[in-house]
């Protein structure tokens, strides 16, 4: 953030070199939003970045926003964590953040290793469809919902911290590709 900064403050320097026909930092000041991954507990995003945050140039100068693009951590019980950062998106404290992405929708099977820890749902043991992408036939599965390192459910923590309570989409099951060809 700070590199940059200094690349739309001045770029006409090193690294950037350029020699702008417009207002390069006017337009980074009105248009501009900074933004940040992270997997770090809401409290520790707080004591590390948005006290700091609120008291850096960013802020105290330019006024630019920031939220996160991907949070989820998976070190801590979500139905504790998600709410600190979603109330923190509404505290008078931090005005300058918008809030969080929840990272991410489903598992990445496909990547393996420790990002099989992150998403809200897993994939099922009941296959709902067959589906033809470019060629490719690929299956379908249910989506079971993903639970924090305590066994509570992720969606029903993301659905709490964002003030759903019970309110809000309720998921059924679909029948299985099974059920529906009438196999078994």
């Amino acid at each position: 953030m700070e590199e940059l900064y200094h690349c739309m403050k001045h770029p006409e320097k090193s690294p950037t070199n350029y020699i702008p026909k417009n207002d390069v930092f006017a337009a980074y000041k009105k248009r501009w939003v900074n933004s940040f991954n992270t997997a770090a507990p809401g409290h520790v995003v707080e004591e590390l970045f948005l006290d700091k945050y609120a008291k850096s140039i960013f802020w105290s100068e330019i006024r630019l926003p920031v939220f996160i693009g991907e949070y989820h951590s998976v070190h801590v019980g979500a139905k504790d964590d998600l709410p600190i950062l979603v109330n923190d998106a509404l505290s008078s404290k931090y005005p300058f953040y918008l809030g969080y992405n929840f990272f991410e929708f489903s598992v990445r099977y496909d990547k393996g290793g420790s990002e099989k820890e992150f998403g809200m749902f897993g994939y099922g043991d009941c296959p709902l469809v067959e589906m033809n992408y470019s060629g490719k036939v690929y299956t379908i599965w249910n989506l079971v919902p993903a639970k924090d390192k305590y066994g509570y459910p992720l969606s029903k923590a993301l659905k709490n911290a964002y003030g759903k309570g019970s309110a809000g989409p309720v998921l059924r099951d679909a029948p299985c590709l099974e059920e529906v060809l009438g196999v078994s």
